[in-house]
């Protein structure tokens, strides 16, 4: 056609036919990364968890999500379509040669750079305002897209959410407290005061993990692949007391001096544990060079874990209150004990002490001191 010959009502026409060619085209480019790259998981995430703006995008998008290869067929159909149409409107208002440089301008420009770049951080807001574009697009396409999204499904498989191994998830999570990240909040802070006049309050933002949150985090994820075998106390290591010990002055000093509040007792030999006693139990004792230990203060209800047992199984039998300390056994030896503190000092990535440990490393500390 001679672009000559058109009035100017088919000029304004074909105009604003390019305006909305161009922003179909650039909702259609911008959606196809910035909502349909979302991942499932992360969209569950952010419905849960996240602002109020994201949570309320997230579940007008949820359900047109579900079938990921439909929408993604209409979206891509009606980009297509815009790329075929705008070169034949501008051919309608400019030359042939002139139409297509303008057209692959646009395009590029309009309907690709500018979209992607802006949705690929609110894609999820834009798409979630423009829920009702994609229905429609997906009722007048659907008689050529549904076939291919079925197709895709066969030969690809629903998308899934995508779940990290434990090796993976560890290293998302120390990302959030590496020293650029902290470095990032430093510059933020500093132009937020920079613009608002006033001096922070010096609080942390709540974006990011603090250090010492992510290492707990990340051995309570390790912990889950570990079991008792791995921080059980040896058995030659452990103190113990016979169920014929004398209870007299030394006996009652080396509890003490030991500062443990559970001590096992065994009958014959070590590898025979009848049970435990609470130091606490003993107060009303009279130590005597004749009183051996009252087998009816002996609490015989015993956890036993095998040595494979887990760290968070172990954990949930502690919780059942049978007592803070187990025995770790097989069916041919006892390999020592493990307590409720081991298991937390383990998930926390920390020492636990209490004021018989602290007394034990002055004393400690005394003595390396003297010794240099």
């Amino acid at each position: 056609d001679d672009p000559t010959a058109t009035t100017s009502t088919q000029k304004l026409i074909y105009s604003i036919g390019i305006v909305l060619i161009l922003c179909l085209a650039a909702v259609c480019s911008g959606l196809n990364i910035g909502l349909l790259g979302i991942d499932p998981l992360r969209l569950e995430t952010l419905e849960k968890s996240g602002e109020p703006s994201e949570q309320k995008a997230a579940r007008k998008v949820k359900r047109i999500m579900e079938d990921r290869h439909l929408l993604l067929c209409a979206i891509l159909f009606f980009n297509a379509l815009c790329m075929e149409v705008l070169p034949l409107l501008l051919g309608s208002l400019v030359p042939s040669s002139v139409a297509i440089i303008i057209a692959i301008t646009g395009l590029l420009l309009f309907g690709e750079i500018l979209p992607q770049a802006i949705c690929n951080k609110y894609g999820l807001q834009i798409g979630g305002f423009l829920v009702p574009l994609l229905w429609t697009m997906i009722f007048m396409t659907f008689a050529v897209t549904y076939p291919l999204a079925r197709l895709l499904d066969k030969m690809l498989g629903k998308q899934h959410s995508q779940f990290y191994q434990r090796k993976e998830l560890e290293q998302l999570i120390l990302m959030h407290s590496e020293e650029k990240i902290k470095q990032l909040e430093e510059n933020e802070r500093k132009d937020s005061i920079k613009k608002s006049g006033e001096e922070s309050s010096g609080s942390t933002s709540e974006e990011h993990l603090e250090e010492e949150e992510a290492q707990q985090i990340t051995a309570a994820i390790r912990a889950a692949g570990k079991s008792v075998k791995d921080v059980l106390t040896p058995l030659q290591e452990v103190m113990m007391l016979s169920v014929d010990t004398e209870f007299n002055q030394k006996t009652i000093d080396e509890i003490y001096e030991r500062g443990h509040s559970r001590i096992p007792i065994y009958d014959g030999n070590q590898n025979n544990i009848i049970g435990v006693i609470h130091a606490k139990q003993l107060i009303m004792t009279k130590p005597s060079a004749q009183n051996k230990l009252n087998k009816q203060l002996v609490r015989q209800n015993l956890l036993f874990f095998d040595p494979s047992t887990r760290i968070f199984d172990a954990l949930n039998q502690f919780q059942t209150g049978r007592g803070h300390l187990a025995i770790v056994r097989d069916e041919k030896e006892v390999y020592g004990i493990v307590t409720l503190e081991d298991l937390i000092e383990l998930i926390l990535q920390c020492e636990i002490y209490d004021e018989n440990d602290v007394k034990r490393q002055n004393k400690t500390n005394l003595i390396n001191t003297q010794m240099v």
